[in-house]
């Protein structure tokens, strides 16, 4: 094994993480019911474990550039993932704008109490890193275009 292949499927291991860890990390804890709750924390560590070393695995099988492909688009889901937690933060700190939550997910899980908030803010990050993605993507698309136009024009 070649020490760029080492050093590519290291750091595709440490991207994944990074970029879906907070969908892992805000899902709320206890499932079902309160007299049911079933406390999910080991099974989220278990599929996030699972996740981070299959795509390493699976990667390995294919060639640099395509692994080099997908940490790029690694690296701008882990981007997305860092400015939603951070505009996360903001608006728990600091409530000044009232960011609408379809309150689905708790309904859904059957919560309430602690899980339910737990729910929302969950619902609320997954808002916040979708518009952010939004913005990044459109920010990409446009970069593209203007930069095929000089390619084209001498």
């Amino acid at each position: 094994m070649k020490v760029r292949s080492v050093g590519i499927t290291f750091t595709t291991i440490l991207l994944a993480t990074w970029a879906l860890l907070p969908f892992f990390a805000l899902f709320p804890s206890r499932v079902g019911a309160p007299d049911q709750a079933l406390d999910v924390g080991f099974a989220t560590a278990c599929v996030v474990a699972i996740i981070v070393i299959a795509i390493p695995l699976v990667l390995s099988q294919k060639q640099d550039r395509a692994r080099i492909r997908l940490l790029r688009n690694l690296a701008i889901i882990a981007v997305t993932s860092m400015v939603a937690t951070l505009l996360l933060r903001l608006d728990i700190r600091f409530p000044k704008f009232y960011i609408r939550t379809p309150h689905i997910l708790a309904p859904m899980l059957g919560v309430d109490g602690e899980s339910a908030y737990d729910a929302d803010v969950f619902e609320l990050y997954c808002e916040l890193w979708l518009c952010v993605g939004g913005i990044i993507g459109a920010v990409t698309v446009v970069l593209r275009k203007l930069s095929s136009h000089r390619l084209v024009r001498p």
